[in-house]
């Protein structure tokens, strides 16, 4: 089985703060988007089933997760992305929901798969 290799590099107490402060701000945000804070606690420690009707927005649950957790972390660490693209692997074609890149760098370094923020890893 092919195996990567990452470099690990010592990141500043200032990184790690900004980091938490940015997990945090994401946690409330979601925190608010839930009409009922009793569904938001179970969404996110029984993996509870939500739906667009439990959502101020009324948004599908994918795209809630897009819009309110998987963007704002993409630009917070510095990446582009590029949504919804095509790309061919030995299994064939596949459209994962995005594209990862680091800004000013042409080739994608890892791809996302979009889900609810109730899906089990």
């Amino acid at each position: 089985m092919p195996q990567t290799r990452f470099a690990f590099t010592d990141i500043s107490e200032e990184k790690k703060k900004a980091l938490d402060d940015k997990i945090a701000e994401l946690y409330q945000t979601i925190k608010n988007r839930f009409k009922n804070i009793g569904t938001f606690q179970k969404v996110l420690t029984e993996y509870s089933k939500y739906g667009s009707f439990d959502l101020v927005d009324e948004q599908e649950p994918e795209q809630f997760a897009k819009q309110n957790l998987i963007q704002p972390l993409i630009k917070f660490l510095g990446y582009t992305d590029t949504s919804e693209t095509s790309i061919f692997t030995m299994a064939g074609k596949r459209k994962p929901d995005y594209l990862i890149r680091p800004i000013d760098y042409e080739n994608p370094i890892f791809y996302v798969e979009a889900e609810p923020i109730n899906t089990r890893p």
